[in-house]
Order: structure tokens, then C-alpha cells, then sequence
């Protein structure tokens, strides 16, 4: 169970960074903020209706999978109402980087044969964060280079 967990809480990790990092932006730009909470409660409004029917009968995965169904429900929902207030550029080639990036993290995590704890379990996350930043470093996702060389020569003050 444990191993099918983990790559579905990343692509809910995922999208939800997506969604919080990338979608949700013409609230912000507009100043439409108050508009957020309706993706956001109908994605609690979903997951706790699946969850009812999903987590009787596969546990824990079934928990898993109704939080990527809601997260991408929030998504849709924040594209849907952002973009009537402020269109953002959809930039594919970042979009593929960031896909790469979290395709290989997935398939390193795979490849380690760590127990079910909690400790196992950061160990991951820990692995996981810190290939998955490497990888948007050397790919230079949006400028990731220069921001981060950026805030290097800042802290040096």
C-alpha cells in the first residue's frame, strides 16, 4: 500500500503546487482573492463526498485518489474563474520541464527499497524535494537559475 501511496500524494503534491503557484496568480493579480475559496471548497466539498464512499473500500489509496480528484477539480475551477479576470501565458516549455522533473524524482523514489515508517517516509520526501529541486535548477525552469543566484548573492550581504 505504502508504495502506491507515495507516487499518488506526489501527484497530488503536484498539482496542488500547480495549482497554488501557477493558477491561482490572476486572483492575486486582479484582487480578486476572495474568489479562491470557491475552488477550494468545492474541492472539500468533494473530497469528503468520495472519501465516504472511497475509503470504506480501499483504505488509505482510496483517501489518496479522492485528493487528486479534488485538487484537480480546484484546478479547473481556478482556471475557469482566473481567467476571467486576468489571462495568464501557458508556457509548454516549462510546463514539460516541470513534468520531466517530477517524472524522474517518481522514478528514483521507486527505486529505493525503504520500510513503511515514518522515518522511511522522510527519508523519501527529503530525496524526493531534493532531486525534484535539482532537476528544476539544471533545466532552468522559468529562470530557476537566475532567481536562485539571485538570492545566493543576497545572502552573501
Amino acid at each position: 500500500v505504502a508504495s502506491l501511496l507515495f507516487p499518488l500524494i506526489s501527484i497530488g503534491v503536484f498539482l496542488e503546487g500547480a495549482k497554488l503557484y501557477y493558477f491561482d496568480l490572476p486572483f492575486q493579480l486582479s484582487g480578486k482573492t476572495k474568489l479562491q475559496r470557491i475552488p477550494v471548497l468545492a474541492a472539500f466539498i468533494i473530497n469528503i463526498s468520495l472519501n465516504l464512499f472511497l475509503i470504506p473500500k480501499f483504505g488509505a489509496v482510496g483517501g489518496a485518489i479522492t485528493t487528486i480528484i479534488a485538487y484537480i477539480s480546484s484546478m479547473i475551477l481556478s482556471i475557469v474563474i482566473g481567467s476571467k479576470y486576468f489571462k495568464l501565458p501557458f508556457i509548454i516549455s516549462d510546463l514539460v520541464k516541470i513534468v520531466i522533473s517530477w517524472i524522474v524524482m517518481v522514478l528514483v523514489l521507486f527505486q529505493l527499497n525503504l520500510g513503511n515508517n515514518i522515518t522511511d517516509l522522510l527519508i523519501k520526501v527529503c530525496i524526493g524535494a531534493t532531486i525534484y529541486f535539482i532537476l528544476i535548477l539544471l533545466l532552468n525552469v522559468s529562470g530557476f537559475r537566475k532567481m536562485v543566484r539571485s538570492l545566493a548573492e543576497n545572502g552573501k550581504d
